[in-house]
């Protein structure tokens, strides 16, 4: 059992209240002596210039008659004055304390948040993927079998099983790079080709929601060294995210180039849909944020922190240009030195 000190604990107010009696003693009640007798006693010009030849033998002279009454009067109020000078900074130091007991405490439950979400989510990983294998392998050997509306059934359980997927491993892998445990399967592979297989892949939803992606890719770009799967998904990502706020006949337009003078590949994201208002654009890449859009499809807020943080594992950089109404530009670079 800690048995605490209560000179300790009130050290402040006995600190103050002495300075401020020193203080008051010694320095208030002599200056203010001077000053009253040579207010009140109109003293003459060659006692004020005496004094100030003499400073200290002139002042005790003036101030001694009254040393007791306005040296007390000062005391008492500077140790007034010291009392509240210590109930302050006590007060203020208990707060403190409070505040950083509040954060720590905040910061264990942020722990504690985020290992269960992620112990639930991995629990889901493993019979999602069963699931998603079942329908890939029941649309393979019984396509041809199945009418027109089974067929559109089973491909949209697909892709939904898929969404989720792609959930789930946004979330595993955004603990994993914020803990800095991921990592990276670097290889060396061509950035437009990964492009390009992943609007093909995308274009199927695309066409069903009556939209348009395109790419434009400079022909002969050399091989870029970096996580080829990550950076499928971040493209992926990207695109799938402008798909989310673009209209009926929207157009996205996605841009692969090698920035020779800074060393750097570049992938650029365009689409002509709402825009990001302006009190977005800089927490659009925290976690679990979403745009107010009425017109777009909700998201969970996590692909675009994905994004960020495993561009970021590369070394890269990721931002967004937009204006609201205008449609938006993600833009994300990665080094071309390995």
């Amino acid at each position: 059992m800690k048995i605490s000190n209560p000179l300790k604990k009130y050290k402040e107010i006995i600190f103050f209240t002495f300075t401020g009696v020193v203080f008051g003693f010694f320095i208030l009640s002599p200056f203010a002596m001077v000053v009253s007798d040579i207010i009140h006693n109109n003293l003459p010009a060659e006692k004020i210039h005496s004094m100030y030849s003499n400073p200290w033998e002139s002042i005790f002279e003036v101030f001694k008659p009254y040393l007791f009454i306005w040296g007390s009067i000062f005391a008492v109020f500077s140790g007034i004055t010291g009392v509240f000078m210590g109930l302050y900074f006590k007060a203020r130091r208990e707060y403190f304390d409070m505040l950083n007991d509040s954060y720590k405490k905040l910061c264990e439950l942020e722990r504690l948040k985020d290992s269960l979400v992620y112990m639930i989510v991995h629990d889901l990983n493993n019979p999602l993927t069963g699931i998603i294998g079942n329908l890939q392998l029941l649309q393979m050997e019984m396509g041809e079998a199945l009418g027109d509306e089974q067929k559109k059934s089973l491909e949209m359980a697909l892709l939904s099983g898929e969404d989720m997927k792609r959930m789930i491993d946004n979330l595993l892998d955004i603990n994993k790079m914020e803990e800095g445990k991921i990592n990276l399967r670097c290889e060396d592979f061509k950035l437009d080709e990964a492009t390009r297989e992943v609007i093909e892949r995308m274009q199927i939803t695309a066409r069903r929601e009556d939209k348009s992606i395109f790419l434009e890719a400079r022909e002969q770009l050399p091989n870029i060294y970096a996580d080829k799967e990550l950076i499928r998904r971040v493209i992926g990502n990207l695109i799938s995210n402008a798909m989310k706020h673009i209209p009926q006949k929207g157009v996205i337009r996605v841009k692969v180039a090698l920035k020779n003078d800074e060393n750097i590949f570049y992938v650029q994201v365009e689409d002509n849909g709402e825009g990001i208002p302006k009190d977005y654009l800089e927490k659009v890449f925290d976690k679990f944020v979403q745009v107010e859009d009425k017109k777009a499809k909700m998201g969970r807020g996590l692909g675009l922190t994905f994004c960020k943080l495993a561009v970021e594992a590369h070394g890269g950089k990721i931002w967004v240009e937009s204006e609201a109404g205008k449609g938006s530009t993600f833009y994300f670079t990665i080094p071309a030195e390995k």
